[in-house]
């Protein structure tokens, strides 16, 4: 049911000032009344999924804008993450004569279930 309203979230919301004029075709105001409700949900249906701090910093947002911030958000922070986990893989160096498993998962244990982790331990 969800998946028919992706499109709600995928583009700007309903402007009111294009609401449909109360003498427009059945078919146009029901198309615009259906965009605002499944704008409406996909919004209702985001906020129940986020901590009470990110509802707070969201509420008053429309659901487009609210995934624009949080795509901002997220990938800011993941860079910086990824830049962290990089700076730890880098810096890590097997000691001479040591075990590599015990070197590997430590540096595993530096990105957690980082991507950039494996893809650096695949790549070493």
């Amino acid at each position: 049911m969800h998946e028919k309203k992706l499109y709600a979230i995928e583009g700007p919301q309903p402007d009111p000032e294009e609401e449909p004029a109360a003498n427009a075709p059945k078919a146009q105001r029901d198309a615009y009344q259906k965009r605002v409700d499944d704008a409406l949900d996909a919004k209702c249906l985001m906020l129940a999924t986020m901590t009470s701090e990110l509802q707070k910093q969201h509420e008053e947002m429309n659901v487009f804008d609210m995934i624009e911030h949080l795509k901002t958000f997220y990938q800011e922070q993941a860079r910086i993450e990824r830049f962290e986990v990089s700076k730890a893989l880098f810096q890590a160096k097997l000691a001479e004569g040591s075990l590599v498993s015990p070197h590997v998962l430590k540096m595993i244990g530096h990105g957690g279930n980082s991507t950039t982790t494996i893809k650096y331990v695949e790549t070493s």
